[in-house]
């Protein structure tokens, strides 16, 4: 259960990452996607 959560927590960090960068945001298909996983991972 602990690996999972771990998992969950590294997802939400490297969306987190990835989310922030300017090449990310610059393809708003992808960003409008990864946005909404890190929405469901963070709440």
């Amino acid at each position: 259960m602990l690996e999972k959560l771990a998992q969950i927590e590294k997802s939400y960090e490297d969306l987190t990452a990835q989310i922030s960068s300017p090449e990310f945001m610059s393809d708003m298909s992808l960003y409008a996607k990864a946005m909404k996983q890190h929405r469901s991972l963070g709440h």
